[in-house]
Formats: structure tokens, C-alpha cells, sequence
């Protein structure tokens, strides 16, 4: 858990933001909390509580709830597929969420921008084979 000190700085970096930016900041934290279960939500509400808990031995333990240590689940990206039927060879667009367990990810990134770019004549897709 922080000391006064380091939440009394913490304090002093956010009054420095602008309004916009912490508006922003609230709702990712928002929105971070509404996909988490309700137990674990209570949980993360009180941090900082004071509490007992009663251990499987019946002996109880009384303390400040300073951290919670939890794993990841799974990972839902929304995900935006085109598609071809390889019968009628229709294209369609998928709009979807898609559930990945953690331990089946080799690797990530996280795109900070993207934009289309239209290749240049003679310039060939990487990928992509022509006949």
C-alpha cells in the first residue's frame, strides 16, 4: 500500500491534469471495472478497508486489505473480419469478440495508431501471391 506521502504526490499529479484527461482516465477505469466479476469488484472497492478474515484453521486474522493478487482468465478483443465464401465468393464483414485463454498467446502487440495506405503502383503486397 502507498505511505500518505506517495498518495499526497499521486494527488498532486492528477490536479495537474486537465479535466478532459481525467475524465478519460475515469472511464477506462469504468469500463475496466464493469468486466470484472462482482466478488473481485468488492474486493477492489476496499482496498485501504479495514478487515477480519477467518482462515480454513478458524483463526482470524485482522488487517488492512493492502493488495489483491489475481490471474488473467482470458483476454476478449473486438474484432472487425472480412470474410470470403469460398463457394459464391461473397464478401462479408464480421463484427465480433473474440475470447482468447492467455496461455494460448505467443505473442502480442498493441497498435498505438493504424491507417490504410492504398500500394503504390508496381508495389506488391506482402502476403499476397499473384498469378
Amino acid at each position: 500500500m502507498w505511505t500518505e506521502e506517495e498518495l499526497e504526490a499521486r494527488r498532486q499529479e492528477l490536479m495537474k491534469l486537465e479535466k478532459e484527461e481525467l475524465v478519460n482516465i475515469a472511464l477506462k477505469y469504468q469500463m475496466i471495472m464493469e468486466g470484472i466479476d462482482s466478488e473481485t469488484r468488492t474486493w477492489l472497492e476496499d482496498l485501504g478497508s479495514l478487515y477480519r478474515v477467518l482462515r480454513r484453521d478458524y483463526q482470524p486474522i485482522l488487517g488492512v486489505l493492502q493488495r489483491i493478487n489475481f490471474s488473467v482468465e482470458s483476454l476478449e478483443l473486438a474484432v472487425v473480419d472480412e470474410k470470403e465464401d469460398w463457394k459464391t465468393h461473397k464478401k462479408t464483414i464480421e463484427w465480433k469478440i473474440v475470447k482468447i485463454k492467455p496461455g494460448s498467446v505467443l505473442y502480442y502487440e498493441k497498435l498505438l495508431d493504424r491507417e490504410e495506405k492504398e500500394p503504390e503502383e508496381g508495389e506488391e503486397q506482402a502476403g499476397v501471391i499473384h498469378h
